[in-house]
């Protein structure tokens, strides 16, 4: 093979610095605020982004798209299912064009390149749905007798549990608004019954 060119080392030091640097954001003495967790993930998405259309050696800028793995993951554990349905099909996108990429310009890596991108695809999907369908499993018993079977909301009793622990920590800076509606329908009960 041949040496890493300066641009190669260049582009290896800023991927490394910057994934160090959103590392911090999680490991220093409090949580990160939603706006933080989301800036986090819109950094990471353009980090690896950018890394697998400007590097300038292709096998490299392919194998820079398992980043989307992590990414994929992490949207999936703290974000909305639209939210890791758009990082998806990003995922998806750059991951295909960065293996198209290595397959035109080492025509003798085609097997290789086509492999690993429909490899690294399926990981990068496998690992997002697996997540939640974890997150899902956990806990399930403590749930039973906190949501209402005919509307599919919490009891008033959890309601309240709910409303007083976010009310309790309302101190985090990054959330500044709360609302609450509470809609009370009269003889509720006689319709649960039917």
């Amino acid at each position: 093979g041949r040496c890493p060119t300066l641009a190669d080392l260049a582009m290896g030091l800023v991927f490394t610095i910057s994934c160090l640097a959103l590392a911090l954001l999680w490991v220093r003495g409090r949580w990160p605020t939603s706006r933080q967790a989301g800036l986090c993930l819109a950094a990471g998405m353009a980090l690896v982004t950018v890394l697998a259309f400007c590097w300038p050696n292709p096998v490299a800028a392919a194998i820079a798209t398992t980043g989307f793995v992590v990414l994929s993951t992490f949207a999936a554990v703290f974000f909305s299912l639209r939210t890791l349905i758009a990082c998806a099909g990003i995922a998806a996108i750059v991951i295909t064009a960065a293996h198209v990429r290595w397959a035109h310009s080492r025509p003798d890596d085609l097997n290789v390149a086509i492999a690993s991108g429909i490899l690294l695809l399926l990981v990068t999907a496998f690992a997002a749905i697996i997540t939640r369908t974890l997150i899902g499993l956990i806990d399930t018993d403590h749930f039973i007798g906190t949501i209402e079977p005919v509307t599919g909301l919490l009891t008033r009793d959890s309601f309240n549990d709910g409303v007083a622990q976010m009310l309790g920590t309302r101190a985090r800076s990054g959330d500044r608004y709360l609302t609450i509606i509470v809609i009370s329908l009269d003889s509720f009960a006689v319709a649960a019954q039917l």
